[in-house]
């Protein structure tokens, strides 16, 4: 029977952030496995703004520092009453608007680290890599420029058409589900 012979598994890869391509790290048509480098965008930027999350997580940490101990020393004072409780209430307001900017600054270093990480496009599969669609210098855009396909080729899939009057004899001489020959019906 003539048929069509086509990979299980083709995964077109984007990049997950965009910049210009620094890097392309494979070898077109090579096998690669899962994981494997294939291209890289320029880091420097993504570099940059982990740094800048880095040092404002420093310094929402060292704000807390100095709201923690305004607040112990607030709780202390109002039990003598040297200090209105308003004032008091302003620096518990204080170092809990703290703890809040330091998870708020966590997320950004936890997002600038995953973007960085981003800027690494690897094989999402085992196969067989397409021609570059882009190369050093070209702009890639962020889940839209498609650089390249990985093609599976660890299992087929096999798709043919077989003749009705071919298909009557078999179910006749006692095949009649279609499934045990591996055939639509």
């Amino acid at each position: 029977f003539n048929g069509r012979i086509g990979a299980m598994e083709t995964v077109s890869a984007l990049p997950r952030v965009g910049g210009y391509i620094t890097k392309v790290a494979y070898k077109e048509g090579s096998e690669v496995n899962k994981g494997d480098l294939l291209f890289v965008v320029d880091q420097r930027p993504y570099r940059a703004t982990l740094a800048s999350a880095q040092a404002r997580l420093e310094q929402a940490r060292a704000s807390l520092a100095f709201a923690k101990q305004q607040n112990q020393r607030a709780q202390q004072l109002i039990k003598s009453h040297a200090i209105s409780m308003e004032e008091a209430e302003q620096k518990r307001a204080a170092y809990e608007q703290g703890v809040a900017e330091v998870h708020a600054a966590e997320s950004e270093v936890t997002t600038a680290a995953l973007n960085l990480a981003f800027t690494e496009v690897r094989s999402p599969i085992d196969g067989r890599t397409s021609r570059a669609q882009l190369t050093v210098g070209n702009l890639a855009v962020a889940d839209q420029t498609p650089i390249l396909t990985v093609v599976a080729t660890d299992r087929l899939h096999v798709s043919f058409d077989v003749p009705e009057a071919i298909l009557l004899r078999l179910r006749r001489d006692g095949l009649s589900e279609p499934d045990k020959l591996g055939v639509a019906g």
